[in-house]
Order: C-alpha cells, then structure tokens, then sequence
C-alpha cells in the first residue's frame, strides 16, 4: 500500500524529476523492507523458531529464482528495492539464526 501510495505521488510529477526522485528514494525503501523484513521474522522466531525457518525456507526460493531475476529490469528503482529487501531481511535473519536457506539458482 505505503510503495503504491508513494509510485502515485511520484508519477504525478514531471519525468524528469521522477527518475531522480525514485533513484533518491530507492536505497531507502530497501533499508526499510529489509528491516521490516527482518523484524517481522525475528519476533516469528522469537516465538515459534520452526515457524519462522519454514517461512524463511519457502519463501527465499521464490524471491531468490523467479523475482530476482526481475532487478534491473522492472519499471523502477524501487520496485528492485523491494525485492532486495526482502531478500536482504530474510538473509539477516537466516545468518541470525543459522538456518540454511536454499540458493536454487547457484548465485
């Protein structure tokens, strides 16, 4: 909702200052995806640490193989940072927590 409401706002403005908006925007958006990320996952773990290495063990995958892919060539900066993010939290906390999540695409 909150990465809608700002691509909104964004579009709304001259091109010219949108790609320089959303290279401004981007890093910050990855830091808070991947601290929302890891958040999130750190109080799953805190109370059901099985939960939480399942969520992990799924969801890395699908990130990792089919939208990874996607940086670079999706409509904006920000979306890249979105999945980087997500990535990056989930990373931080397998590192956290010892947990082995699977790298399906060699990288």
């Amino acid at each position: 909702m909150f990465i809608e409401k700002l691509r909104g706002f964004i579009e709304k403005l001259p091109e010219s200052i949108q790609a320089k908006i959303d290279d401004i925007i981007a890093p910050l958006v990855k830091i808070v995806v991947t601290q929302v990320t890891y958040m999130l996952m750190k109080e799953l773990s805190d109370k059901k640490p099985e939960d939480a290495e399942l969520v992990a063990f799924e969801l890395y995958p699908i990130i990792d193989v089919k939208l990874e892919t996607l940086v670079g060539k999706s409509d904006t900066p920000i979306d890249d940072a979105v999945v980087e993010g997500i990535m990056e939290g989930l990373e931080q906390i397998a590192d956290e927590s010892e947990w082995e999540l699977p790298n399906l695409d060699d990288d």
